[in-house]
């Protein structure tokens, strides 16, 4: 069982690597703002598209992100990550 333990947070590691946008070891609502607006300037998105895709990126983080802030301090790190989602499986 440990050797799944180990391979479940690792794939929980690589998944938060994804959605760190600035790479700060902290999962932020800010990375979403970030994502959005660099998704935005890729795809020519117009105001109102830039707008939706930022609407639609901060429900990701309000719905899966943010409850696993367990310390209350605005970021999500690994540890907080890897618990959150062990409890919603």
């Amino acid at each position: 069982m440990a050797s799944n333990d180990r391979f479940y947070s690792q794939k929980i590691k690589t998944f938060f690597m994804r959605f760190d946008h600035d790479k700060n070891g902290h999962i932020e609502v800010e990375d979403f703002e970030k994502w959005a607006a660099k998704l935005s300037k890729i795809g020519k998105l117009n105001s109102y598209k830039s707008d939706e895709l930022l609407k639609s990126l901060l429900a990701v983080w309000k719905v899966y992100f943010e409850p696993a802030d367990t310390n209350n301090d605005g970021s999500v790190d690994i540890p907080e990550l890897i618990i959150h989602m062990k409890n919603v499986e």
